[in-house]
């Protein structure tokens, strides 16, 4: 009945119900077939289901463009360099209305400043007003019927691309302990895992649960779990499991020490001292979010509970609290990285920052006796 509504609906179908196939026989490689052909064949590439959702909006007077990309970690366009040799990949630029703004503000992928919505018709996990990784933060030639304009694709902002997650844990006086954990997907992170539970059947599912609680403690047994949004492309993929394990990493005498952000992986290597001779891609800005609830086992208590820790650099931020509420140990932990790309020059700076973070993560805190 709306704008927004209509485009959402020629999205899916372009991108859903349109086949990826890519024949580039003789100039094909450059030449998109007729929008008609890739509508009655259901197949084509990037070029051709660009041109397709670009002919269906206008039946709408909904006048979208062909834009030329140079994708992420591939090519990428330079401005200083006027060549079409740096393009491998288009999509579509859509002006948008004054009276269409409003609906479109909250997305991701729309610009504010040249008041374009940039829609990625290949893509077949990500929703209307996200494109994917490999087109965020480069630049786009838009093909215009009397000139080109580059500019440059945005990226996701960190609070709306990562994960955010609870960890319920209920602890023995031996180490051992149930936990309950949900997760939610966000942004090019929820787009990965449609991907990833494409396919899978509930025996692969519960497989690749069972590996995954197998990081986080020793002695790992899954016990259930459920995913939700896989369905809807346009959803939120949410994930419910609980497991059983062995939650110390180490004892002594009547004592043993936890690692309470146990999510974060019981053994994770820090990054080497190497340097690096090319900029480094860490792909968008994400932000990881997470909280645990920890009961202690009757008779014990945490040796010491550790103060607040705020670590801040020019790529990003750790914070990391913790409190005791009675018996239970309340835990907060937030990780944000606002830079997709690190120089050479700030590589030894950025992986002392992701070291550090990585030492506070696996930080252990003393379990004894009251």
């Amino acid at each position: 009945p709306d704008e927004l509504s209509k485009i959402d609906a020629l999205y899916n179908f372009v991108s859903r119900q349109i086949r990826y196939v890519a024949i580039e026989i003789g100039i094909g490689g450059y030449q998109p077939y007729p929008a008609a052909d890739v509508y009655k064949n259901r197949y084509g590439d990037c070029k051709d289901k660009a041109t397709l959702l670009v002919a269906m909006l206008g039946h709408f007077g909904l006048r979208g463009y062909p834009a030329l990309v140079g994708t992420r970690r591939d090519i990428e366009a330079d401005p200083k360099i006027p060549t079409l040799a740096t393009f491998d990949h288009m999509i579509v630029a859509l002006p948008v209305s004054a009276s269409l703004r409003p609906a479109v503000e909250r997305f991701p992928a729309f610009d504010p400043k040249s008041q374009i919505l940039w829609i990625d018709p290949t893509s077949e996990a990500d929703p209307l007003g996200q494109v994917p990784e490999m087109d965020q933060g480069v630049f786009a030639l838009i093909s215009y019927p009397d000139h080109g304009d580059l500019q440059r694709i945005p990226e996701t902002p960190p609070d709306k691309n990562g994960l955010e997650y609870t960890a319920h844990v209920r602890l023995q006086s031996d180490g051992g302990g149930t936990a309950d954990v949900e997760v939610d997907y966000l942004g090019a992170s929820n787009t990965r895992r449609h991907y990833f539970y494409r396919g899978l059947s509930q025996s692969e599912i519960r497989t690749k649960f069972e590996e995954r609680v197998a990081r986080y403690v020793s002695q790992a047994t899954f016990q259930q779990g459920s995913v939700s949004g896989i369905e809807d492309n346009r959803q939120r993929i949410a994930e419910k499991f609980s497991f059983t394990g062995n939650f110390s990493t180490a004892s002594s005498g009547d004592s043993w020490f936890l690692q309470p952000l146990f999510l974060s992986g019981m053994a994770v290597p820090e990054v080497g001292p190497r340097p690096r001779q090319l900029p480094m891609d860490v792909g968008a800005p994400y932000r990881l979010k997470g909280e645990y609830r920890i009961e202690l086992p009757a008779g014990m208590r945490i040796d010491r509970v550790p103060d607040k820790t705020s670590i801040k650099s020019e790529f990003g931020q750790l914070e990391v609290e913790y409190s005791m509420s009675g018996n239970v140990l309340l835990a907060t932990h937030t990780l944000s990285f606002t830079q997709s790309r690190i120089s050479p020059e700030k590589y030894a700076e950025f992986r002392d920052f992701v070291n550090a973070s990585l030492r506070v993560e696996r930080q252990r805190l003393r379990v004894m006796k009251i």
